[in-house]
Protein backbone atom coordinates (compact mmCIF):
# COMPACT_ATOMS: atom_id res chain seq x y z
CA UNK A 1 0.00 0.00 0.00
CA UNK A 2 1.11 3.62 -0.42
CA UNK A 3 -1.16 5.05 2.14
CA UNK A 4 -0.46 4.78 5.77
CA UNK A 5 -3.64 6.69 6.37
CA UNK A 6 -6.88 4.61 7.66
CA UNK A 7 -10.17 5.53 6.89
CA UNK A 8 -10.58 6.62 10.60
CA UNK A 9 -7.64 8.77 10.21
CA UNK A 10 -8.73 10.45 7.59
CA UNK A 11 -12.20 11.39 8.75
CA UNK A 12 -10.67 12.76 11.98
CA UNK A 13 -8.59 14.97 9.88
CA UNK A 14 -11.19 16.21 7.34
CA UNK A 15 -14.37 14.85 8.90
CA UNK A 16 -15.02 12.90 5.60
CA UNK A 17 -15.98 8.95 5.99
CA UNK A 18 -15.62 6.11 4.25
CA UNK A 19 -19.33 6.35 4.21
CA UNK A 20 -19.64 8.95 2.54
CA UNK A 21 -17.27 8.26 -0.43
CA UNK A 22 -18.88 5.02 -0.61
CA UNK A 23 -22.27 7.32 -1.29
CA UNK A 24 -20.78 9.58 -3.52
CA UNK A 25 -19.68 6.13 -6.05
CA UNK A 26 -23.14 4.77 -5.56
CA UNK A 27 -24.65 3.94 -8.81
CA UNK A 28 -21.51 5.16 -10.80
CA UNK A 29 -20.53 2.89 -13.38
CA UNK A 30 -16.41 4.94 -14.04
CA UNK A 31 -14.80 7.10 -11.36
CA UNK A 32 -12.41 9.40 -13.13
CA UNK A 33 -9.02 10.49 -11.76
CA UNK A 34 -6.43 13.33 -12.65
CA UNK A 35 -2.88 12.74 -11.44
CA UNK A 36 -3.06 16.12 -10.21
CA UNK A 37 -5.53 14.99 -7.04
CA UNK A 38 -2.42 12.61 -5.93
CA UNK A 39 -0.43 15.88 -4.85
CA UNK A 40 -2.72 16.51 -2.34
CA UNK A 41 -1.15 15.33 1.06
CA UNK A 42 -3.95 13.94 2.66
CA UNK A 43 -4.06 10.35 0.17
CA UNK A 44 -7.65 11.54 -0.68
CA UNK A 45 -7.56 9.58 -4.19
CA UNK A 46 -5.83 6.58 -3.13
CA UNK A 47 -8.42 5.96 -0.35
CA UNK A 48 -11.21 6.36 -3.05
CA UNK A 49 -9.76 4.42 -5.60
CA UNK A 50 -9.94 1.47 -3.10
CA UNK A 51 -13.37 1.77 -1.77
CA UNK A 52 -14.57 2.06 -5.40
CA UNK A 53 -12.68 -0.57 -6.56
CA UNK A 54 -14.45 -2.50 -3.15
CA UNK A 55 -18.36 -1.77 -4.93
CA UNK A 56 -17.32 -2.57 -8.20
CA UNK A 57 -16.76 0.59 -9.84
CA UNK A 58 -14.05 1.08 -12.91
CA UNK A 59 -11.66 2.95 -12.03
CA UNK A 60 -10.34 6.09 -14.53
CA UNK A 61 -6.52 7.68 -14.40
CA UNK A 62 -4.74 10.25 -16.53
CA UNK A 63 -0.80 10.62 -15.70
CA UNK A 64 -1.66 14.62 -15.76
CA UNK A 65 2.12 15.70 -17.07
CA UNK A 66 5.10 14.52 -17.20
CA UNK A 67 6.78 16.99 -14.32
CA UNK A 68 4.12 14.85 -11.97
CA UNK A 69 4.89 11.33 -13.53
CA UNK A 70 8.64 12.20 -12.94
CA UNK A 71 7.42 12.94 -9.17
CA UNK A 72 5.17 10.15 -8.42
CA UNK A 73 6.40 7.53 -10.58
CA UNK A 74 6.09 4.42 -7.95
CA UNK A 75 3.15 5.47 -6.96
CA UNK A 76 1.31 6.10 -10.05
CA UNK A 77 2.44 2.47 -10.55
CA UNK A 78 0.63 0.96 -7.75
CA UNK A 79 -1.96 2.97 -8.17
CA UNK A 80 -2.55 1.88 -11.69
CA UNK A 81 -1.94 -2.29 -10.86
CA UNK A 82 -3.72 -1.79 -7.47
CA UNK A 83 -7.08 -0.13 -8.91
CA UNK A 84 -7.06 1.10 -12.32
CA UNK A 85 -9.05 -0.26 -15.60
CA UNK A 86 -8.93 3.05 -17.39
CA UNK A 87 -5.62 4.94 -18.21
CA UNK A 88 -5.35 7.58 -20.51
CA UNK A 89 -1.84 9.03 -21.00
CA UNK A 90 0.30 10.69 -24.08
CA UNK A 91 2.75 9.51 -25.45
CA UNK A 92 5.25 11.36 -23.50
CA UNK A 93 3.78 10.51 -20.22
CA UNK A 94 3.59 6.65 -21.44
CA UNK A 95 7.68 6.93 -22.14
CA UNK A 96 8.31 8.48 -18.84
CA UNK A 97 5.78 6.36 -16.59
CA UNK A 98 7.66 3.28 -18.07
CA UNK A 99 11.03 4.81 -17.95
CA UNK A 100 12.27 4.40 -21.47
CA UNK A 101 13.34 8.14 -21.87
CA UNK A 102 16.59 7.31 -23.06
CA UNK A 103 14.95 4.98 -25.66
CA UNK A 104 12.52 6.15 -28.56
CA UNK A 105 9.76 3.63 -28.07
CA UNK A 106 7.09 3.13 -30.14
CA UNK A 107 3.59 4.11 -28.90
CA UNK A 108 2.40 1.13 -29.99
CA UNK A 109 4.66 -0.73 -27.19
CA UNK A 110 4.26 1.84 -25.04
CA UNK A 111 0.24 1.52 -25.14
CA UNK A 112 0.92 -2.49 -24.96
CA UNK A 113 3.21 -2.37 -22.02
CA UNK A 114 1.02 -0.15 -20.08
CA UNK A 115 -2.28 -2.34 -20.61
CA UNK A 116 -0.05 -5.09 -18.62
CA UNK A 117 0.20 -3.35 -16.11
CA UNK A 118 -4.20 -3.78 -15.84
CA UNK A 119 -3.92 -7.35 -17.24
CA UNK A 120 -5.87 -8.68 -13.70
CA UNK A 121 -8.77 -6.33 -14.34
CA UNK A 122 -8.99 -6.70 -18.76
CA UNK A 123 -7.70 -2.89 -18.57
CA UNK A 124 -7.89 -0.12 -21.58
CA UNK A 125 -4.89 1.81 -21.81
CA UNK A 126 -5.10 4.58 -24.52
CA UNK A 127 -2.04 6.90 -25.54
CA UNK A 128 -3.06 9.70 -27.59
CA UNK A 129 -0.93 11.21 -30.10
CA UNK A 130 -2.82 14.94 -30.71
CA UNK A 131 -3.86 14.96 -34.54
CA UNK A 132 -2.19 12.40 -35.00
CA UNK A 133 -4.61 10.22 -33.55
CA UNK A 134 -4.21 7.19 -30.89
CA UNK A 135 -3.17 4.08 -29.71
CA UNK A 136 -5.27 1.79 -27.52
CA UNK A 137 -4.50 -1.48 -26.05
CA UNK A 138 -7.39 -4.07 -24.32
CA UNK A 139 -5.72 -7.50 -23.62
CA UNK A 140 -1.95 -6.61 -24.82
CA UNK A 141 -3.36 -6.04 -28.70
CA UNK A 142 -2.62 -2.21 -29.35
CA UNK A 143 -5.05 -0.94 -32.08
CA UNK A 144 -4.35 2.64 -33.96
CA UNK A 145 -7.24 5.11 -34.73
CA UNK A 146 -6.11 7.85 -36.70
CA UNK A 147 -8.38 11.31 -36.47
CA UNK A 148 -9.88 14.08 -39.10
CA UNK A 149 -7.82 16.69 -39.23
CA UNK A 150 -9.29 20.21 -37.80
CA UNK A 151 -8.21 23.68 -37.94
CA UNK A 152 -7.24 23.95 -34.04
CA UNK A 153 -7.79 27.31 -32.18
CA UNK A 154 -6.96 26.58 -29.10
CA UNK A 155 -5.60 23.13 -27.66
CA UNK A 156 -6.66 24.28 -24.05
CA UNK A 157 -8.75 20.91 -22.47
CA UNK A 158 -8.66 18.79 -25.32
CA UNK A 159 -7.20 15.89 -23.42
CA UNK A 160 -10.00 16.73 -20.79
CA UNK A 161 -12.34 16.35 -23.41
CA UNK A 162 -11.33 13.49 -24.98
CA UNK A 163 -10.97 11.20 -21.97
CA UNK A 164 -14.92 12.58 -20.71
CA UNK A 165 -16.03 11.42 -24.19
CA UNK A 166 -14.26 8.07 -24.27
CA UNK A 167 -15.03 7.45 -20.64
CA UNK A 168 -19.53 8.09 -21.34
CA UNK A 169 -19.27 6.15 -24.67
CA UNK A 170 -17.63 3.00 -23.21
CA UNK A 171 -20.06 3.44 -20.00
CA UNK A 172 -22.88 2.63 -23.07
CA UNK A 173 -20.74 0.33 -24.45
CA UNK A 174 -20.53 -2.05 -21.04
CA UNK A 175 -22.60 -3.94 -18.80
CA UNK A 176 -20.82 -2.88 -15.59
CA UNK A 177 -17.73 -4.72 -16.46
CA UNK A 178 -14.84 -4.83 -19.08
CA UNK A 179 -15.21 -8.52 -19.76
CA UNK A 180 -18.76 -7.67 -21.45
CA UNK A 181 -16.37 -5.36 -24.11
CA UNK A 182 -17.13 -6.01 -27.64
CA UNK A 183 -14.87 -6.08 -30.10
CA UNK A 184 -15.85 -2.64 -31.92
CA UNK A 185 -16.73 -0.80 -28.49
CA UNK A 186 -13.52 0.77 -27.84
CA UNK A 187 -13.36 2.12 -31.68
CA UNK A 188 -17.05 3.43 -31.03
CA UNK A 189 -16.04 5.00 -27.48
CA UNK A 190 -12.18 6.47 -29.49
CA UNK A 191 -14.63 7.96 -32.48
CA UNK A 192 -16.46 9.78 -29.70
CA UNK A 193 -13.60 10.79 -27.76
CA UNK A 194 -12.06 12.21 -30.68
CA UNK A 195 -15.11 13.97 -32.23
CA UNK A 196 -15.66 15.83 -28.87
CA UNK A 197 -11.84 16.71 -28.71
CA UNK A 198 -12.26 18.30 -32.34
CA UNK A 199 -15.12 20.39 -31.57
CA UNK A 200 -13.05 21.93 -28.32
CA UNK A 201 -10.24 22.91 -30.18
CA UNK A 202 -12.32 24.57 -32.62
CA UNK A 203 -13.15 27.05 -30.19
CA UNK A 204 -11.08 29.44 -28.00
CA UNK A 205 -11.74 28.21 -24.40
CA UNK A 206 -13.22 25.00 -22.83
CA UNK A 207 -16.89 26.82 -22.99
CA UNK A 208 -18.75 25.20 -25.30
CA UNK A 209 -22.54 26.70 -26.32
CA UNK A 210 -25.38 24.72 -25.52
CA UNK A 211 -26.29 24.42 -29.08
CA UNK A 212 -22.55 22.69 -29.48
CA UNK A 213 -23.47 20.16 -26.52
CA UNK A 214 -26.74 19.37 -28.04
CA UNK A 215 -24.84 19.02 -31.30
CA UNK A 216 -22.49 16.49 -29.77
CA UNK A 217 -25.52 15.19 -27.49
CA UNK A 218 -27.54 14.44 -30.97
CA UNK A 219 -24.66 13.07 -32.11
CA UNK A 220 -23.61 10.10 -29.74
CA UNK A 221 -27.53 9.28 -28.99
CA UNK A 222 -27.52 8.49 -32.81
CA UNK A 223 -24.70 6.91 -32.88
CA UNK A 224 -25.47 4.51 -29.84
CA UNK A 225 -29.10 4.21 -31.40
CA UNK A 226 -27.43 2.84 -34.77
CA UNK A 227 -24.90 0.45 -32.46
CA UNK A 228 -28.72 -0.95 -31.17
CA UNK A 229 -30.04 -1.53 -34.35
CA UNK A 230 -26.74 -3.10 -35.76
CA UNK A 231 -26.62 -5.40 -32.67
CA UNK A 232 -30.15 -6.62 -33.35
CA UNK A 233 -29.45 -7.30 -36.57
CA UNK A 234 -26.67 -9.91 -35.61
CA UNK A 235 -28.00 -11.34 -33.01
CA UNK A 236 -31.45 -12.23 -35.43
CA UNK A 237 -29.10 -13.53 -38.21
CA UNK A 238 -27.49 -15.52 -35.52
CA UNK A 239 -30.37 -17.04 -34.38
CA UNK A 240 -31.67 -18.01 -37.80
CA UNK A 241 -28.36 -19.93 -37.82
Amino acid sequence: SSSSLTFDKYQEKTGISKKAIKSATAGVSVIYFDAYTLLQSDNFAYLAMEEATKNGVLVGFNTGSCGIVNQMKQDMILLIKAFCSILIVNEEEGNALLDKRDVAMNPEVICRDLSRLMRSRNGIAVVTLGENGCWAANNDQPVFFSTEKVVAKDTTGAGDFFAGGFCAALINELDGQLSTLQPDSIEKSIKIGQEIAAKCVSFLGTNLSEAEWETLSCSMRLKKLNSNSEKERKERIINKE
